[in-house]
């Protein structure tokens, strides 16, 4: 089933609310803007955590995608697009004037009345990926199979009847499945680079593994971007907890093991990573 568009989001929720609630609202100039640019299981979700922590570098939300729109513009109140990002930039930004907002090129592509990228053309842009695509790929098919996506709490954790039953499962459909998860971030990847290059855009790049080494690091090098200078004491910390566990790293293995032409191919042709 074709993605709906945030216009037909937007439309859904007059057509709940009424038309007579909808609010204009005027491009607000005073604020700096960052864009997230992010794939599933890319980290995104901690990073976001981190940034917020701060106080300072807005209340990064994905709040162009599908699930969210009606939530956001409970408060936003818009029939168009571009009423509801300047909406939400007037909204959800901090005190400091800083607005960002994470999303996938998928997402930010399903804008039929205006063009994200030229929306945001003055923001910075971060990107953030793993090196390890194939892990990534791994804590998807993982996080499918459980429903559990992000964890707060380690009662959450993998138990040892969830492990068995993962672990038992055949594996070539888990390997396939695998597969399919690779082949899709992989799209998400070359697309987002094609976005970029044709709107001459230079972004900075985080990677996930960097992130979980040197997560204060990462926070800094984004603060710079904005401008922002961060107090040295200000925390910056995250809620979420860390989902790869043992067996994240069998079925890693297995795949590896399993699939040596196809990582040949999948270096081949993805983007390069950039420091």
């Amino acid at each position: 089933m074709p993605q709906r568009s945030l216009k037909q989001d937007l439309s859904a929720w007059m057509d709940a609310n009424g038309e007579q609630n909808a609010l204009g609202w005027p491009q607000r100039r005073d604020v700096a803007t960052m864009v997230l640019l992010a794939t599933p299981r890319s980290g995104s979700t901690w990073l976001c955590e981190l940034l917020d922590s701060t106080g300072e570098i807005g209340f990064p939300q994905e709040y162009i995608n599908g699930e969210n729109v009606a939530l956001f513009n409970n408060t936003v109140q818009s029939n168009n697009e571009r009423d509801y990002l300047n909406g939400c930039c007037w909204n959800f930004a901090t005190e400091n004037n800083i607005f960002v907002i994470k999303t996938t090129v998928g997402d930010a592509l399903r804008l039929e009345e205006i063009d994200f990228f030229e929306y945001f053309y003055q923001s910075s842009f971060i990107i953030i990926r793993r090196k390890n695509i194939i892990a990534q790929a791994v804590s998807m098919y993982v996080a499918l199979t459980r429903g559990v996506f992000h964890v707060q709490s380690p009662d959450l954790l993998i138990n040892e009847e969830e492990r068995d039953a993962i672990l038992d499962a055949s594996n070539s459909s888990v390997n396939s499945a695998i597969k399919q998860w690779v082949c899709h971030i992989l799209n998400y990847e070359l697309t987002t680079e094609i976005q970029i290059m044709a709107r001459d855009i230079t972004p900075i790049r985080i990677d996930y593994e960097s992130l979980i080494d040197e997560p204060r690091r990462a926070v800094e090098k984004i603060a710079r971007s904005m401008p922002i200078r961060l107090k040295r004491n200000v925390p910056i910390t995250g809620r979420t907890i860390k989902l790869a566990e043992n067996v994240h790293y069998e079925l890693e293995a297995r795949f590896r093991l399993a699939e040596p032409k196809f990582l040949a191919n999948v270096e081949r042709i993805r983007p390069r990573l950039d420091p």
